[in-house]
């Protein structure tokens, strides 16, 4: 990935404007978020690798986090997660 592309997804990756709903969670909920969005970021990186199932979900995925979408779902593990 060039600079240019990075920098890119970066400002709409941390864009302030759509972590607002995140004033909505538990401190347990947002660390389930920011596990999560790890997890994704590191499939993100290796997403050629991934059968395709798992690249449309992580397709998906992302572009619930672009739009500001919180992804918990009330369940506090990670395990079993649909990415995971």
């Amino acid at each position: 990935m060039k600079r240019s592309e990075l920098r890119k997804v970066l400002e709409e990756w941390f864009d302030v404007e759509r972590y607002e709903v995140i004033k909505k969670l538990t401190l347990q909920q947002f660390y389930v978020e920011v596990e999560r969005r790890i997890l994704a970021y590191n499939m993100l990186m290796r997403r050629d690798t991934l059968p395709p199932l798992s690249r449309l979900l992580l397709d998906d995925y992302r572009n619930k986090i672009l739009r500001g979408e919180i992804l918990f779902s009330g369940d506090t593990s990670t395990q079993g997660h649909g990415l995971s």
